[in-house]
């Protein structure tokens, strides 16, 4: 089975309700259909030779459009035209994007107008042109009978998802999802999310990320919910769009309910009509864990997963919670602990978070040596990050591997000391990255954002930190910045740190 037939599926089961809001507007999922029918019809007749590619497994159409109707209709349109979709980082620069089409050999772009000055550079940089639909200029015609795809020769191993994903690493790589990654993600979500046409879910998050792809598009649209769109981070929109849409389901990041707990609007919202209130895409602080439930009455689940995973992986949901954890793995998520040596480890013990799982990516696009690295020799995905099972089955992240700190011979993780430093009430955010050093290797430098209207040296800090961390795992130094470079979905970007324009250093 693939990602059309549950879509063609989900389609014949609905009415004319709504299953996309945008401010007054709003598709039904037979609208949908319709309209990426028309498209994928034209996407097919109009392809001209040098768009045409000998293989599928690279024959990608690019999005770059916000969170939008345009779109889905887009996502939808390359799947039923027999195509894998490349959603693109609309935020990034022309520099940026230009070399994802060099090294995925995608040759076809859907946008709006609004970014022409962005293609138009991009195109300046290719050797072969590329095939530009702009869908708000794009005729959408009046057929109501447009061809649809056959779903039947679907193979579900067949990519149909290529996302670019930096980590935090600063290198970009291709990560190649097929139809069985995500509908096994997909299934894996629903029985422990229960959604349905009663729910409204907010599409916040950004659809070129796996996170949002997943469970903010895909998720409520194949299980029959409604998506109202807010491509806003004001914290009073956001609320507004809860009220007023009386949402259920909100999928959001830590940042963004750290905005909404920062906000005094926030204790006054009727949020009665929210049931489920989960948070991933990066760690969840306990401030803003026990701040936001103890605000709204809401728990928050924190969640864990990666793009490689399709994307999720464990989660905690109504009577299967644990405060600081990231819940119990999806039913058909399989997770171990290893050691250096590829051992599995028992509970308690801290190693590297393993994942397999018919969620489990294809592979890196284009990059053979990356692909077997990412793997074990048993074929369990390497996740890089570091963590342990409690003796109720609950996973905890302690940290990542490749930020781990080597300092005169001590493995030293970064979020031990990030977690003292949060603790500090003049805090607001820490991030702690490993500098050279030429007697021990390398030494914690932290990076700290100050509360608004607070004031602390370096040196008060540096004291607090001895107060619970053994000396060689203290900060050498410190230094202050006002905001942090981040990613689409708010984690901070420690690669880029140490580029920040410092406030002041001890």
């Amino acid at each position: 089975m693939g990602l059309v037939k549950a879509f063609l599926e989900a389609c014949a089961q609905a009415g004319d309700s709504p299953c996309l809001i945008s401010g007054d507007e709003y598709l039904s999922l037979p609208e949908l259909l319709r309209r990426a029918s028309i498209l994928a019809s034209s996407i097919r007749s109009d392809e001209t030779e040098c768009v045409r590619r000998t293989s599928s497994k690279s024959d990608f159409i690019a999005i770059l459009l916000p969170n939008s109707f345009d779109f889905a209709v887009g996502f939808w349109a390359a799947l039923l035209a027999g195509r894998a979709v490349m959603p693109l980082n609309f935020m990034l620069k022309s520099a940026e994007i230009a070399p994802l089409f060099k090294h995925s050999g995608a040759r076809t772009l859907l946008t709006s107008s609004s970014f022409k000055i962005v293609v138009e550079s991009v195109q300046s940089t290719l050797e072969s042109p590329l095939r530009v639909i702009y869908l708000d200029e794009h005729v959408q015609g009046t057929s109501e009978n447009s061809p649809v795809a056959s779903h039947s020769e679907v193979n579900p191993e067949a990519p149909v998802v290529l996302l670019y994903t930096a980590g935090t690493t600063g290198q970009s790589k291709g990560v190649l999802l097929s139809h069985r990654n995500l509908l096994t993600n997909l299934e894996g979500c629903q029985r422990i999310l229960d959604t349905g046409p009663a729910d409204t879910f907010l599409g916040i998050l950004p659809y070129f990320h796996a996170f949002g792809l997943t469970t903010s598009f895909l998720l409520p649209l194949l299980t029959g919910s409604r998506i109202v769109l807010c491509p806003s981070l004001n914290p009073q929109v956001i609320l507004d769009k809860i009220m007023e849409e009386r949402v259920t389901a909100l999928i959001m990041v830590p940042t963004i309910y750290g905005l909404l707990l920062k906000h005094p609007g926030t204790a006054k919202a009727d949020l009665r009509s929210v049931r489920m209130v989960v948070s991933g895409g990066g760690p969840l602080s306990p401030a803003i864990e026990e701040g936001f439930h103890s605000m709204t009455g809401k728990l928050v689940f924190n969640g864990y997963g990666l793009t490689e995973a399709s994307p999720v992986v464990s989660v905690n949901m109504w009577g299967n919670h644990k405060k600081g954890s990231i819940g119990r793995p999806l039913h058909n998520v399989g997770v171990s602990i290893r050691n250096e040596e590829g051992q599995p480890l028992p509970a308690c013990a801290t190693g590297e978070i393993c994942v397999s799982g018919e969620n489990v990516m294809v592979g890196y696009h284009n990059v053979m040596e990356e692909s077997r690295q990412g793997f074990s020799p048993d074929g369990a995905l390497r996740t890089g990050d570091m963590g342990y099972f409690d003796e109720d089955g609950f996973l905890y992240i302690a940290g990542r591997k490749k930020e781990m700190i080597l300092c005169g011979g001590e493995n030293i993780q970064p979020v031990e000391i990030e977690n003292v430093l949060n603790a500090h009430p003049a805090v607001e955010e820490a991030a702690v990255v490993g500098v050279p050093d030429p007697l021990r290797g390398e030494h914690p430098r932290a990076y700290v954002r100050l509360r608004e209207g607070y004031v602390v040296s370096a040196l008060e800090l540096k004291r607090f930190c001895h107060n619970y961390l053994a000396p060689f795992k203290a900060p050498r130094d410190i230094i202050f910045v006002s905001e942090f470079p981040r990613n689409a979905l708010g984690k901070i970007l420690k690669w880029k740190l140490l580029d920040s324009p410092a406030q002041k250093q001890l």
